[in-house]
């Protein structure tokens, strides 16, 4: 049978019908006429080839090296803050706090320290963390020509938690200082590594004012958006203050965050309990105000144990367990629970460290035993971990630590401890004839179930995911938990 041709109404075959519509159309974009045809619609789309290369050749010329911007300084921090903060909402607000409480922290881990105290002013967002570390070195740097206060507050990389520890001893809070040897670190372990914290801090802060105390003098220095305000000035310390210590005054920039942000002072009081837990005796305070005047914490800075609790319930305490002040203090007055109750501060501070962990995670569950507690140091890295299984939760509560660092998104060193926990659980039931050889082994989740869980490692050169380090990826972690 022959193939009759699609024909169009008018009895014309279908591609006729086609090459006379195209022979119609009005193409002056493409430089066509009517009635060209195929050939004219053909050579309207060379046309418009030859028009767009012209267009990508100007624009490729129009790209050249002044189009290449070098931003110098702390500028590349306020161009792109979410890059080193997280995010210009209340996570990001809160990363400022906590880069500088970080600061204050290592030289607690590091021994040159067993005091912080952090001051909120919930009205005019302003925060002081102040130490009584060794204070931010301040003499001249040789690499910049300014003093190492001024280097570590203005210079993106600059610290001291670089390379070796073995000048730990002698250099300062923060970001250390001037040590004359490029490979040497003021600290042994340290939350802070990568030398940007405190300067972006400085960055994107409307103003930025530091105290340190050194050698019997007080250093003082102001800043505003990254940028010196004041050069150091020098005079005796008073009697009251340290014999050294660093304090931080800052108030975040409002043009750099979202429209309504402001400090929660749950999540603080969150931190500083979490920070008091790893690091155990040291004493972290709390004092929340409003334009100046000292407001009641809330009501989660109380019931939380040994770690958190009344101002005059642990002063002290606090005053007793000072190893390093010999004057009065100027973190805060301990000298009687009156006054640190008048002054309105709240105390944490666990002399248990991660047994009072754990026992407070299951502060409202049936727990089966005491918290089970060890540690153990070997390539360097120093683990501790405690768990305590409850009968009553059928989920699991595990939280992991690097250099008291939370890391939100864990790591190495938590999926060492599932790992572990996962084959040594299943090894000691079918040892004691818990499960038989045949039995098929108990799942990760099972032996979890009911768990509440710590893991704090300090790890002398930690290699975190990114500055917000939310997650820790060193290997060799991940080794000596799983074994």
């Amino acid at each position: 049978m022959r193939t009759v041709p699609l024909a169009s109404r008018h009895g014309r075959p279908a591609a006729a019908a086609s090459a006379t519509a195209v022979r119609q159309m009005h193409l002056p974009a493409c430089g066509a006429a009517p009635g060209w045809g195929l050939r004219g619609l053909a050579h309207a789309a060379r046309d418009m080839t030859s028009q767009k290369a012209a267009a990508a050749a100007a624009a490729a010329e129009a790209y050249g090296a002044q189009q290449i911007q070098v931003l110098e300084g702390l500028e590349p921090v306020r161009k792109r803050p979410g890059m080193y903060i997280g995010s210009s909402g209340p996570r990001g607000l809160h990363h400022l706090l906590w880069e500088v409480l970080d600061n204050a922290v290592d030289e607690v881990q590091g021994g040159f320290a067993d005091a912080v105290s952090v001051e909120v002013d919930l009205a005019s967002h302003t925060v002081t963390v102040a130490d009584n570390g060794r204070g931010i070195p301040t003499d001249v740097h040789p690499a910049t020509g300014k003093s190492a206060l001024e280097t570590v507050l203005t210079v993106l990389h600059a610290g001291g938690k670089f390379g070796s520890s073995d000048d730990a001893s002698s250099n300062g809070n923060g970001k250390g200082g001037s040590s004359s040897s490029s490979s040497s670190s003021g600290y042994k372990v340290s939350g802070g590594l990568h030398g940007v914290g405190i300067s972006v801090v400085n960055a994107l802060s409307e103003e930025l004012h530091v105290e340190v105390v050194r050698g019997g003098q007080l250093f003082r220095q102001s800043f505003s958006r990254g940028n010196p305000t004041s050069s150091l000035s020098q005079q005796p310390a008073p009697d009251d203050a340290y014999l050294s210590g660093t304090k931080v005054t800052f108030r975040p920039d409002a043009s750099v965050f979202a429209a309504g942000v402001s400090f929660d002072p749950d999540t603080i009081i969150s931190r500083l309990r979490e920070l008091s837990f790893l690091n155990q005796g040291a004493t972290l305070q709390l004092r929340l105000l409003k334009k100046g005047k000292p407001v009641h914490a809330p009501a989660a800075a109380a019931g939380a144990g040994a770690a958190a609790a009344s101002p005059a319930a642990e002063a002290g305490a606090s005053a007793s367990g000072s190893k390093r002040k010999t004057r009065k203090s100027s973190v805060a007055d301990n000298s009687s629970s009156s006054s640190l109750a008048e002054q309105g501060w709240h105390v944490f501070r666990a002399e248990s460290g991660l047994t009072e962990y754990v026992t407070w995670l299951n502060r409202d569950n049936h727990v089966l035993h005491e918290p089970a507690l060890c540690s153990a140091t070997a390539e360097g890295v120093e683990v501790g971990l405690a768990l305590q299984w409850a009968a009553d939760t059928f989920s699991d509560t595990l939280v992991g630590y690097a250099n008291s660092i939370k890391t939100i998104d864990g790591g190495s060193h938590m999926e060492g401890l599932r790992a572990a926990l996962t084959r040594l659980i299943n090894s000691l039931a079918k040892k004691n004839k818990l499960l038989k050889d045949a039995d098929p082994s108990l799942s990760g989740d099972h032996v979890r179930e009911g768990l509440a869980g710590v893991i704090s490692v300090r790890v002398p050169q930690p290699e975190f995911e990114g500055q917000t380090k939310t997650r820790l990826g060193n290997p060799e972690v991940r080794r000596r938990r799983s074994t």
